[in-house]
């Protein structure tokens, strides 16, 4: 929509668009692993339930595919 109504090319766009798809990736992937290392360094006192490892695998891949597939649409 933007292109067409400032008349700037759609290449640009489409190059930010998988900028912050890849960005959007990386933050996904970066979280689990903090949230994996910040499981393993938690006290063992019983206060806090960590998020499971496969639903944390669950919630990483599900993520990553909407945003490969939110950059592919832009194509």
């Amino acid at each position: 929509m933007v292109p067409h109504l400032t008349g700037l090319p759609r290449a640009r766009f489409l190059a930010l668009g998988a900028g912050y798809g890849l960005l959007g990736i990386f933050f996904v992937v970066w979280g689990s692993i903090r949230s994996q290392h910040a499981q393993r360094s938690l006290d063992k006192d019983g206060d806090f339930e960590a998020l499971s490892t496969p639903m944390l695998v669950v919630i990483t891949v599900y993520l990553s595919v909407l945003v490969g597939l939110t950059v592919i649409a832009l194509f």
